[in-house]
């Protein structure tokens, strides 16, 4: 785990090192989703509205998550 996000008083949102973002119910320790789509290591997290995370990577992008439907919204590619 390279960063942690507290989404809400439900959710907490954890980046790896291999590119994925754990969505948790923090509070029962159970895994809502696995958000997939960077390749490299999640460098920072932030939540932009109540369910939209920004995820930023070693991979030189940032995305725009749906936290709720589970997708990906926007990307910005080559940002370093």
């Amino acid at each position: 785990i390279k960063n942690l996000k507290l989404i809400n008083n439900e959710l907490l949102a954890a980046g790896s090192e291999d590119g994925r973002i754990l969505v948790w119910y923090w509070k029962n320790n159970t895994l809502k989703s696995i958000l997939l789509n960077h390749s490299l290591s999640i460098t920072a997290l932030e939540l932009v509205e109540n369910d939209t995370l920004a995820s930023g990577s070693e991979d030189n992008s940032i995305k725009l998550w749906n936290l709720y439907d589970e997708y990906v919204i926007k990307t910005f590619i080559d940002h370093t």
